[in-house]
């Protein structure tokens, strides 16, 4: 019985929120999957300065890939990133409230 992992309700809530979110993004954009941005590309593509970027990563806030003392973005993970922090409008508000 050592597989058996103790967490709680709300952090059981944000890994099927990741997931669904995760699963959402890779319908929507299969193109950007396999699209991988250097730190250089990433602060461009983000407008986003590559120290900003750095602290970033090593506060494991933005999700990356690191093979040897290079770091990667994976484009499709970093839009879904973004788009975690979207606030809704009120009108995106209000027909959620009426499905």
């Amino acid at each position: 019985m050592d597989n058996i992992v103790v967490i709680t309700k709300t952090e059981l809530v944000e890994i099927i929120q990741e997931t669904l979110r995760s699963a959402k993004q890779d319908e929507k954009m299969p193109e950007q999957q396999n699209e991988f941005l250097d730190i250089s590309e990433a602060s461009n593509f983000l407008k986003m300065a590559k120290q900003t970027l750095y602290g970033l990563t090593s506060n494991r806030q933005i999700p990356f890939i690191k093979k040897g003392k290079k770091v990667y973005f994976n484009k499709g993970e970093v839009i879904a990133w973004l788009n975690e922090g979207k606030i809704k409008t009120h009108s995106e508000i209000l027909k959620a409230g009426f499905k």
